[in-house]
């Protein structure tokens, strides 16, 4: 197997799904679409009986960055924290943004922090202080769709759901055959297996650049299962 020191778990809860990864380090190799049933994970010990802690860095201290975060460690290992979940540490798109501050899960580049929160310096030598704490931490990951000022819009517009008229659009509730009403994101379609790459790029990019141990998968009910078997093999 390409990595045979990683181990995680997929869990689902609802539409919530947890990956958990010990270590990665390579490059991923072209990823294939999987339909056949996936192999069970392998499960790290430390995820087991854990209690995880949901962080919202933009309402959490007074400055609301990862530097202000780290003083805080200390008191969440204290309470028994083992697992800290970050909401979205990306840039939050501008364009049809709601609200003035926008939806966190509206991902403007999915290879920067949100500068609001300190930079990517910021973020390693947090993910470090959480570990050096005997603690883990995970991001939110939004694999589902990204915001309509993200890079992917203007270099990859193919990786996105059209209309029958050629517009992108945004998420359309498989149920009703209607929108969502996040008209502040913009449908990625799993169709093509070059954004499949390129999603997963994107995930290990941030195991093997930051450390951190795992995501949390947002709106996982409209990702294909094919897809996350065939995300789970390149990190098994």
């Amino acid at each position: 197997m390409l990595f045979s020191k990683v181990s995680l778990v997929v869990a689902t809860i609802a539409a919530l799904i947890l990956i958990f990864v010990s270590s990665c380090r390579e490059k991923p190799a072209a990823v294939q679409t999987v339909t056949e049933t996936w192999e069970k994970p392998r499960v790290p010990d430390w995820h087991k009986n854990a209690t995880i802690y949901e962080v919202n860095l933009r309402h959490y201290t007074k400055e609301n960055t990862f530097k202000s975060f780290e003083a805080q460690i200390p008191r969440l290992k204290e309470m028994g924290i083992d697992i800290l979940w970050f909401m979205p540490i990306n840039p939050v798109s501008v364009k049809n943004r709601k609200g003035e501050l926008g939806s966190p899960y509206s991902i403007g580049d999915y290879y920067k922090t949100n500068p609001d929160y300190g930079t990517l310096d910021d973020f390693k030598s947090m993910v470090k202080a959480i570990h050096d704490a005997g603690m883990h931490i995970i991001i939110d990951w939004v694999p589902n769709h990204t915001g309509w000022d993200n890079p992917w819009i203007t270099e990859h517009p193919d990786w996105y759901t059209h209309d029958k008229d050629g517009n992108i659009i945004d998420p359309i509730d498989y149920n009703t055959g209607k929108s969502w009403g996040w008209t502040d994101v913009a449908d990625l379609n799993f169709d093509n297996k070059e954004m499949r790459i390129g999603m997963i790029d994107a995930l290990k990019y941030w195991i093997n650049e930051t450390g951190i141990d795992g995501f949390r998968m947002d709106v996982a009910h409209g990702v294909p299962v094919d897809f996350l078997g065939a995300m789970c093999r390149q990190f098994i």
